[in-house]
């Protein structure tokens, strides 16, 4: 419900949802009219009379036009303008607001602009947001000049050149994010260690990031840090002193030899999410993992080349949601001891050398009672699949009229999003999903830009169980996702009569082949 909903006529506006005043002095100080208004706002807007206005949220506020925004009040000291749909180029003058500390204009992708050439050495600014706009040009060297600036993000825009030498005199920063724009060049790692008061960095994109011979850098403060596809070639040994980590990306990077065991220790502490996938990591995983209570909830080591088998003591990560370890070389038995744990939703383990039956020889009579996603494709696993396991896969909801997001993990308000690849038979489709919507506050929904895949998988090629497409079927139709039932549907319809019309073909041809071919017919689809 908008906040304006609240506002009546001839009630005391101070009193209204949104609106703040001055404790004293009875007029508006503070606006938050964040919750999806529609409407255009014209620069006659009686807003703009507001001239002891010191904060503005329009966030998620449609068919306002950036050039309506050149009347705002000079004592605004906020101004928030996320998801705004805004079009065009950004007023710089706003820039210039003398006393401006937090501009955030996030998740507008047709809004144009610079950074203007100024020197911002007199600028109270502590927060600026341009991530996901496409504000393009050069990072001026002045921005070395916002002495105050906390906050820096640039992720997703559309800057180019290389970054600035005067952006790590920025001491105060705690948030730095610079991925996934088309900057150039080689970031020393001896620069970053200037910022002492990084809580979040992420870089990823076209840098090269160059670490330090020793591993003698410290950064006391680190909780998340994104470094991917920065062409490291080994492991970062300073992580061994950020005893507060609580999100390590280290995806698309070049590191190859085993993973090390002070850093499988590591995990114990404060990790929640970790992805290594997309390396050239060898060996075995750590069996130091878990072997301590831990908050890990995800584990991503997808795209190595890692071997031996799974580690008993990820048993002990009982808050586990997202297990990935597909791609590798792993040689093991099914890991039917991982179905007690009482938050995982996604098992992937397809395109290992895992083998053997797929059985549960526990007492668990509910097991894997939140698992949403279960690949096992590309493995030799022969048999049948029990249908316990299948029994609570609940990932694919038929929620169209909320619009809401499928499958989505949210940390430190950074959200991930992502696409369905249903594997049946060897055959691979994708899907493309409903609609989404914001999950988070304004500047921080979907910050990384990093999408992961989710499959599910009926049957993989070469898993050798015995159960088919119509396994698939009956999963998506028990819990009726009925968008993605209704597009697997036809698409498995097409598949049965292209197989029908190659086995009268190939009957023909050779009736003994014909009897021992396994194809699916129209009662497949029935239980």
């Amino acid at each position: 419900m908008p906040k304006t909903a609240s506002w009546k006529n001839g009630t005391n506006c101070c009193s209204w949802d949104g609106v703040t005043c001055h404790m004293s002095k009875d007029y508006v100080i503070g606006l938050d009219l964040s919750s999806w208004l529609q409407g255009a706002l014209h620069s006659n807007s009686t807003l703009f009379l507001l001239r002891n206005l010191q904060r503005l949220n329009l966030a998620d506020m449609s068919r306002i036009s950036p050039t309506s925004l050149t009347n705002l009040s000079s004592t605004l000291t906020s101004l928030r303008l996320d998801g705004c749909r805004l079009q065009g180029t950004f007023p710089i003058n706003i820039f210039h607001l003398p006393n401006l500390c937090i501009l955030s204009l996030f998740d507008n992708s047709n809004l144009m602009g610079a950074l203007p050439q100024t020197n911002w050495s007199s600028s109270p600014l502590v927060r600026l947001s341009l991530s996901f706009t496409k504000f393009q040009g050069p990072i001026p060297d002045s921005v070395g000049n916002f002495t105050s600036l906390e906050y820096l993000h640039l992720d997703g825009s559309k800057f180019t050149g290389s970054v600035p030498p005067t952006l790590w005199n920025l001491d105060r920063l705690s948030s730095l994010r610079l991925g996934g724009i088309n900057l150039s060049g080689t970031v020393d790692f001896d620069m970053l260690a200037r910022l002492k008061y990084l809580e979040d960095l992420y870089l990823w994109g076209n840098l090269n990031l160059m670490l330090p011979n020793n591993g003698n850098r410290s950064f006391p403060r680190l909780k998340e840090l994104i470094l991917s596809g920065v062409n490291l070639t080994e492991f970062p040994y300073f992580l061994s002193s950020l005893e507060e980590l609580e999100w390590l990306n280290l995806y698309g990077n070049k590191i190859s030899g085993p993973i090390p065991e002070w850093f499988g220790r590591m995990w114990s502490k404060t990790m929640i999410i970790l992805d290594l996938s997309s390396n050239n990591f060898t060996g075995e995983i750590p069996s130091s993992i878990c072997q301590l209570r831990n908050d890990l909830r995800t584990i991503r080591l997808s795209q190595n080349r890692l071997e031996g088998t799974l580690p008993r003591s990820l048993v002990n990560c009982k808050n586990l949601e997202v297990l990935d370890l597909s791609e590798n070389k792993l040689e093991d038995r099914f890991p039917y001891w991982l179905d007690t744990l009482p938050n995982l939703q996604v098992l992937d383990l397809r395109s290992n050398k895992l083998r053997g039956l797929i059985n549960s020889f526990g007492k668990n009579n509910h097991p894997f009672p939140k698992l949403h996603i279960f690949d096992l494709s590309d493995n030799k696993f022969y048999g049948h699949l029990p249908a316990k396991y299948i029994a609570n896969f609940i990932a694919m909801k038929d929620k169209a009229r909320s619009a809401s997001q499928y499958m989505w993990v949210n940390h430190s308000q950074a959200t991930y999003q992502d696409s369905v690849m249903v594997v049946m038979k060897g055959f691979t489709i994708e899907l493309q999903l409903p609609p989404s919507t914001s999950s988070g506050d304004g500047e921080e929904k979907a910050q990384f830009g990093h999408w992961i895949e989710w499959w599910v998988v009926a049957m993989g090629y070469g898993c050798g169980i015995s159960f088919g497409i119509s396994t698939g079927y009956i999963m998506l139709e028990t819990r009726r996702p009925k968008w993605l039932v209704r597009k697997v549907e036809r698409w498995l319809m097409r598949m049965v009569e292209r197989k029908r019309r190659k086995k009268k073909t190939r009957s023909k041809k050779n009736a003994a082949q014909r009897n021992h071919a396994r194809y699916l017919s129209m009662t497949d689809f029935a239980h």
